[in-house]
């Protein structure tokens, strides 16, 4: 558990301050499909390896005409991992690496990066259990 210490109180600080992306307008509870697609990110991240899975959950919602109308956009997860990797690692060059799919592109075949990312998932999954969950 200690990798996943390190990104804790980054998520905890992110989830918060970014709370209005993570729910829906006029709620202050956690949009109950987030739990499941943080709890889903790390498997993906295992199974089919760092860049698929990001560039799977960057992709919004209204740019797939598959997705059911009301779900939850995915963005705000790799948004957050994004934002708790660049504050906790010295991985993430920036300038060269704007978002997490280019930071997936230039590290797809490195072992700690994807633990690094993995890390921050499961620390961003244990952070929201702390928030109100929509029922």
């Amino acid at each position: 558990m200690r990798g996943v210490d390190k990104y804790l109180a980054k998520a905890l600080e992110y989830i918060t301050d970014n709370l209005s992306l993570f729910s829906k307008p006029g709620s202050s509870a956690i949009q109950k499909a987030y739990k499941g697609y943080v709890a889903s990110f790390g498997t993906i991240v295992k199974q089919s390896g760092l860049l698929p899975a990001v560039v799977l959950f960057s992709k919004s919602s209204e740019d797939d005409e598959n997705t059911r109308r009301g779900d939850a956009s995915k963005r705000p997860i790799v948004n957050a991992i994004y934002a708790m990797l660049q504050s906790e690692t010295n991985l993430v060059d920036a300038e060269d690496q704007p978002d997490l799919v280019s930071f997936a592109q230039a590290h797809q075949n490195s072992s700690l990066a994807r633990r690094e990312v993995i890390y921050a998932a499961i620390a961003l999954k244990l952070a929201m259990r702390t928030f109100e969950i929509e029922k």
